[in-house]
């Protein structure tokens, strides 16, 4: 079962083949938001692929079902913001770890009062639209910086 997880990453591949080809988008303005395997398989997928522009872990580990994210960090030179819920403590604990290693303190968002894990922040009445506009925010950042 953990090799169906590792060839996911295909799918992102697909999926960025995707846009450029058939979409016209271009190739080093490419981000990629991941939630739970989600994260992993984007961070995993973008230390693999360095014209990804940069990418947003939501409640990522450092291991689910196989798939590692501590050697894709480090790998990974583009930006990297983090968002966790402190109540899912798994995730926001390896969320702190990833930080420390590329030192993204001011791109680490640990959201205190809720459990809610990967796209479940999203859709909290009370964290959604305020994850919303920090991602477009961070996103709008991130493409400000020249090439």
């Amino acid at each position: 079962m953990p090799r169906n997880f590792k060839n996911m990453t295909l799918d992102v591949k697909a999926a960025k083949k995707y846009l450029t080809d058939e979409r016209d988008a271009n190739p080093n303005q490419i981000s990629i938001i991941g939630a739970s395997i989600g994260a992993n398989l984007a961070l995993n997928y973008a230390a693999s692929d360095q014209s990804i522009k940069s990418v947003i872990l939501l409640s990522p580990g450092l291991n689910y079902r196989g798939i590692s994210t501590l050697d894709a960090i480090i790998k990974y030179k583009n930006p990297t913001y983090i968002v966790a819920a402190e109540k899912d403590s798994e995730s926001a604990k390896d969320s702190k770890i990833l930080c420390e290693k590329i030192t993204c303190a001011e791109n680490l968002r640990i959201f205190e009062k809720t459990n809610d894990h990967g796209t479940d922040m999203l859709s909290n009445k009370m964290l959604g639209s305020k994850l919303q506009d920090i991602i477009l925010s961070w996103l709008d950042s991130t493409f400000e910086t020249k090439d």
